[in-house]
């Protein structure tokens, strides 16, 4: 029963996947075929994440500065930390420290695919940091009042707990089963993507359910991530106002007297 109930489950979650095949009896036009694709999978994703938003564009930082920029599908973020800039129509620029996951779609595996899919998440990964949260050890150490010096030269998986899962994950609308991609296999090995339908030999759509279900444990993961992230991530303005021969307000805490 619980089988069924998976299947049944998963099925209907990406049912308006399936109109792919049916827009083919109009137009055979790739560009066309593939911005419904996206536009289906990246409508399913935002409505899971709301009310954290959902945007195609890329990241910036401090890091990024004069680099080329990687066009992302779909950045899922939110304004705290920093807020984007040239935020529009569902594309924005996002400081990386805002970027909480990144999702990479395609609408098959059409050549190379799965080369391409990985420099993108690579490139993520690279660019966009997990949270970092204190060991409970290291933190009623610092509490307590403990020396600090003796955290020098730890290594950080001494000191913090890291974040462990994938930052950006790929996603393939819908694989035929002629179509083969070793690359795209191993990021599937690897937890990294997932194939949400496939097309057998007779034209038949069948629903990967452990992959569909993947991408929804990626997405609480992305917003367990918020969370953390909130916590300690900020923008130290007194260290950018120095920098800039500014001088910066006061602190936001309370002064008691």
């Amino acid at each position: 029963m619980s089988d069924y109930f998976w299947k049944t489950y998963t099925e209907q979650l990406v049912n308006s996947l399936t109109a792919n095949n049916e827009i083919i009896k109009f137009t055979s036009n790739p560009a066309v075929i593939g911005a419904y694709a996206e536009s289906a999978v990246t409508e399913l994703i935002r409505n899971f994440m709301i009310p954290h938003i959902c945007s195609t564009g890329s990241l910036i930082g401090t890091a990024q500065v004069g680099e080329k920029l990687k066009q992302l599908d779909l950045m899922i973020w939110s304004p705290t930390p920093l807020p984007a800039i040239f935020d529009t129509a569902g594309f924005a620029l996002v400081p990386q420290q805002s970027v909480h996951g990144v999702i990479e779609i395609k609408r098959s595996t059409y050549s190379s695919v799965g080369k391409n899919m990985k420099d993108t998440l690579d490139w993520v990964e690279k660019n966009v940091e997990g949270y970092r949260q204190l060991k409970p050890e290291v933190l009623k150490f610092v509490q307590e009042g403990g020396d600090l010096n003796m955290l020098v030269g730890k290594l950080p998986h001494e000191v913090f707990d890291i974040d462990e899962n994938h930052i950006a994950l790929g996603i393939v609308c819908v694989k035929e089963s002629k179509q083969k991609d070793k690359t795209l296999d191993s990021l599937i090995e690897a937890g990294r993507a997932v194939v949400l339908q496939e097309i057998d030999v007779n034209g038949k759509i069948k629903v990967n359910t452990s992959h569909v279900l993947h991408l929804l444990e990626y997405l609480k993961s992305v917003r367990s991530r918020i969370v953390k992230k909130l916590d300690y991530e900020g923008v130290d303005v007194t260290g950018i106002a120095e920098k800039l021969g500014e001088k910066s307000p006061g602190s936001l805490k309370k002064q008691h007297t």
